[in-house]
């Protein structure tokens, strides 16, 4: 609950429209247009924002109140992310990239975020308590065959090598561990 009740947030393809709702009157507090399909909306009412992306990679952090965007960042590809409980915002990408956001404020007082961390992570295709491999190309083809190779991770029965399978005459072989 807020100064305006409780709020919800409501989105509908590329718009987000945030609302307060009261016993008394229910009213639209403001809408965000965005270029494309957008995504999980998440509010953090301790400090009256709300965060959402979208399907490009476009990532929103904006006042609930207002609707004015405290942060705007293009990550690339599509993200989620969560408030800490000392109001950081981690976002990580689809495509590896892992940020923290910081809250602030602007000069002109409003409320901000600033970037205050950020990596990429990356696979190296490696095994645990493997040296990591570089070549992930490399380490999806069989050594004796040559041809692709899955390893699936399905259960944790005793694992028994295929004689045959469906994928046999094509070359390829799946052991299921």
């Amino acid at each position: 609950a807020t100064s305006f009740g409780v709020l919800a947030a409501s989105k509908s393809s590329r718009t987000l429209s945030v609302f307060s709702i009261t016993p008394a009157k229910n009213r639209l507090l403001w809408s965000y247009h965005a270029t494309e399909i957008i995504r999980n909306p998440t509010f953090n009412l301790a400090s009256k924002r709300i965060a959402f992306g979208s399907d490009l990679g476009d990532f929103f952090v904006a006042d609930v109140n207002s609707g004015a965007l405290l942060l705007e960042e293009d990550l690339g590809s599509s993200c989620a992310f969560t408030f800490l409980p000392s109001d950081i915002l981690i976002v990580a990408s689809w495509m590896g990239r892992v940020t923290a956001f910081e809250p602030g404020v602007s000069a002109s007082g409003a409320g901000s975020y600033a970037e205050k961390w950020s990596t990429v992570v990356r696979s190296t295709g490696g095994d645990p308590g493997e040296e990591p491999r570089q070549d992930l190309m490399k380490n999806l083809l069989d050594p004796e065959t040559n041809t692709p190779t899955a390893h699936l991770n399905v259960s944790n029965a005793v694992a028994t090598p295929p004689t045959n399978n469906l994928l046999t005459t094509a070359g390829a072989i799946i052991y299921m561990e």
